[in-house]
């Protein structure tokens, strides 16, 4: 065992090393800055509200990823470098479980060094967007679980810890509120129901529950407090409106006037260079918010309703 902690340390020193020398030259180079091709300037907003103790102004954006980037003083060089340094940790622990399920350090090495300098992986890093966040949350979150099944039955940490990770990776993303039963069904045996009610099993469920319901909970309560709606975020129409773009035109005559703006704003926005829904979701909420006299944040939740009935009654689209 002693070699094979020598041998992982000394690969892990390697993907380290390269991993950092395969990011420095953009990093240091005199004037360069981030992509804005993948820029949210919406990040930044919900960041200085944040500086700002303006509370009662935030439920937009999930909070975690704002707050890392009013951590780094809304400097783009500073966000660069830790998104960066989450890059390099994310592939050091897919290298280490890798290592620990075959033992062949030099295959492991090259699983690490794919995740690490990937050029999507790179590319995320230098934008302002929640994805290198989300990427080392979702890493950590599995690195913790095959750690608990390794050395971690029986002690509450890890499920805590689990927990923990995985509101945070919802708060970064609200997508990842997946993550929370897909966790639960592998913590905790389900069958035969007898073993649920087993104190280790209570005790796991309690642990990853407690930070999940806490933080969640705790935020959407803070946006129904500023909003009126209880979600994690107030834009959930405009992300899954980007899914249901193609066939928005198939809306039957109830959603008739957030069918026609958008179908109307779309075609004016078909040689955006992004050919993603946000330009379109900007111009026609407003317009939206004008002919009804509601305000944009309900309009977002109509979308919203939109989106799930296309969703529902045109699932293979």
């Amino acid at each position: 065992m002693p070699e094979q902690h020598e041998k992982l340390g000394r690969y892990a020193l390697v993907l380290l090393v390269l991993g950092v020398m395969g990011r420095l030259p953009t990093i240091i180079l005199p004037g360069h800055s981030l992509m804005v091709v993948y820029f949210d300037g919406s990040y930044l907003q919900t960041a200085q509200q944040i500086l700002h103790s303006n509370f009662h102004a935030l439920g937009s954006r999930t909070p975690v990823y704002p707050l890392v980037l009013a951590l780094c003083g809304l400097n783009t060089r500073a966000i660069w470098i830790t998104q960066s340094i989450l890059g390099v940790a994310a592939s050091l622990m897919i290298f280490e479980m890798a290592f620990r399920r075959t033992r062949h350090a030099l295959f492991s090495l090259l699983v690490g060094l794919a995740c690490s300098l990937a050029p999507e992986i790179l590319i995320y890093e230098s934008s302002i967007m929640t994805e290198a966040l989300t990427n080392f949350l979702v890493v950590a979150s599995v690195w913790l679980f095959t750690r608990l099944d390794d050395e971690g039955k029986g002690n509450i940490l890890y499920p805590l810890g689990l927990g923990a990770i995985v509101a945070l990776a919802c708060l970064t993303r609200p997508l990842m509120l997946c993550l929370v039963p897909v966790y639960f069904c592998f913590l905790v045996p389900l069958w035969p129901p007898a073993k649920i009610l087993q104190r280790e099993a209570i005790a796991k469920t309690l642990s990853f529950a407690l930070p999940v319901i806490v933080m969640i909970f705790g935020w959407c309560g803070l946006v129904y407090f500023n909003t009126g709606h209880f979600s994690p975020t107030t834009l959930a129409g405009h992300n899954l409106m980007d899914q249901v773009d193609p066939y928005v035109e198939l809306a039957p005559e109830q959603y008739a006037v957030l069918r026609d703006a958008w179908v109307q704003f779309r075609t004016y926005n078909k040689n955006f260079p992004n050919k993603n829904a946000n330009p379109v979701f900007d111009e026609a909420v407003p317009q939206v918010a004008r002919r009804t006299g509601k305000t944009k944040i309900q309009v977002s939740h109509e979308y919203q309703s939109l989106a799930f009935y296309l969703e529902i009654h045109h699932p293979l689209l």
